[in-house]
């Protein structure tokens, strides 16, 4: 007779995988030129800390741009000045030449008084009439220009935008000359070397985060489907989708323990599980 002793037992299942960073950070120019500076560390296989500038693409195209803005800025405010100077003057001027279509008028009405009456010549009305003409004339003109200055003040005043605008992406541009990591990281790739001109979207190097490190680890679907009936029952494997996975995996409370195998010993992590790939 055997007594068959109750056991605690764990269920595991075994898979081998990649290790692979969990954070990959690609360095890519946003803006063209050559290239300045170089980190002395930025080389592959090196470790660079977060902060540092580890690449600068000449600035001196986009400093000129931000200069040409802001020249573009004042020429264009000092234009927009003259013009509302210029709406101020022109409705003093049709004030007086209004003032003065009114004497040229009385003036009109007189000698065609006169003319009726026999004392002044034809000659003198036509004279008169001339003049009252002429001035309505420059009364209208004036009017047609102050019409006219509304528009080309809001005109001058979008084109002070469209500047703005231009000196804000200047100022952009002049900041993505300089290139910094984001954490730190190891640098698996280098693509340019100094005095080297880059294009827009050229990448110039690969670097992957130091925190932490992920390993898909490939089982195979029978072993997987053994862990998790040895865990729950044969029925478990029923209707599952990779989102009821995951959840189950939270459920279950596994844990993952990586292992690194050399010759003589073994280096050993201990894991969590981030996530059940759909595959």
């Amino acid at each position: 007779v055997i007594d068959a002793v109750a056991t605690c037992i764990i269920p595991r299942v075994l898979g081998y995988g990649s290790v692979r960073p969990s954070r990959v950070w690609n360095a890519v120019a946003q803006v063209s030129g050559k290239i300045e500076f170089m980190h002395p560390d930025f080389r592959k296989g090196a470790i660079v800390a977060e902060g540092p500038e580890i690449i600068r693409i000449s600035p001196k195209d986009y400093e000129l741009a931000i200069k040409q803005a802001n020249a573009n800025i004042r020429s264009s405010k000092a234009k927009l000045n003259e013009l509302q100077i210029s709406e101020t003057n022109t409705r003093s001027s049709i004030e007086i030449e209004k003032n003065a279509l009114e004497i040229s008028e009385r003036e009109l009405s007189r000698i065609q008084e006169l003319l009726k009456r026999g004392t002044v010549a034809q000659a003198s009305v036509d004279k008169e009439q001339r003049n009252f003409l002429s001035q309505s004339k420059k009364v209208q003109e004036l009017e047609n220009a102050l019409r006219l200055l509304p528009a080309q003040i809001a005109a001058q005043q979008e084109q002070i935008d469209v500047y703005r605008s231009q000196l804000e992406t200047a100022k952009l541009n002049l900041e993505r000359t300089s290139i910094r990591l984001p954490f730190d990281a190891r640098i698996s790739e280098k693509n340019v070397e100094i005095t080297q001109y880059v294009g827009v979207g050229q990448q110039l190097g690969s670097s992957d985060g130091m925190k932490t490190a992920e390993i898909e680890a490939q089982i195979p679907q029978s072993r997987f489907r053994s862990l998790i009936a040895a865990i729950v029952g044969p029925n478990a494997g029923k209707g599952v989708t990779r989102d009821t996975l995951q959840q189950f995996a939270e459920k279950l409370g596994l844990y993952a323990r990586v292992r690194l195998r050399f010759d003589d010993r073994d280096a050993v992590w201990t894991g969590r599980i981030a996530q059940i790939s759909d595959t």
